[in-house]
């Protein structure tokens, strides 16, 4: 049950740029994408609810890029949308992504979040991203196959909040068209 959700594409291949979504761990979350930056697996670092990019410089360093690059449809723009107000924030957090990766002509992209956070991400994304662009997903933690994820409290609640929210996905998917 706890494994579905996790999902990776292995091996990683380099990409234009890694998306960090938002949430618990976020501070292993950003250490992923530079650990993806330090090992030349990603140029750029995108985080969609801050709508903030990052590039490599020329001498190896981690820059802000120029606010003119970035999309004009922030998250929280985004979230007060009555056409999209019952989305789940992660889904959101994609479409910011999309629109920024269309404005920069990405084509690969990996997408870093918690192990737990993939399989919902991978469901998503496959939605709004047309076949022309290659999709990566990347966790900074390994976990433990087996059982023992039903005696930790915290790791229960986790499976069964991903659950209900790719139920919800799944539910309002099949209502409303996903947004270009």
């Amino acid at each position: 049950m706890r494994n579905y959700l996790f999902y990776t594409k292995l091996p990683v291949q380099p990409a234009d740029v890694a998306v960090v979504l938002y949430g618990d761990e976020a501070e292993n979350r950003e250490n992923e994408a530079v650990r993806l930056i330090k090992n030349k697996l990603a140029s750029n670092i995108y985080y969609p609810l801050y709508n903030r990019s990052y590039s490599v410089s020329s001498n190896n360093k981690i820059e802000e890029k120029s606010d003119t690059l970035l999309s004009i449809a922030g998250f929280n723009y985004l979230r007060k949308d009555q056409a999209i107000k019952h989305y789940e924030n992660t889904h959101i957090e994609l479409l910011v992504a999309k629109d920024y990766i269309r404005r920069n002509h990405f084509k690969k992209i990996i997408f870093v979040s918690s192990s737990y956070h993939m399989r919902r991400i991978k469901l998503i994304s496959e939605e709004l991203f047309d076949e022309n662009v290659e999709l990566y997903y990347s966790s900074p933690e390994q976990y433990i196959k087996g059982l023992g994820w039903l005696i930790n409290r915290r790791e229960i609640k986790f499976v069964f909040s991903e659950y209900a929210k790719i139920a919800w996905f799944l539910f309002y998917r099949s209502f409303m068209p996903i947004p270009i």
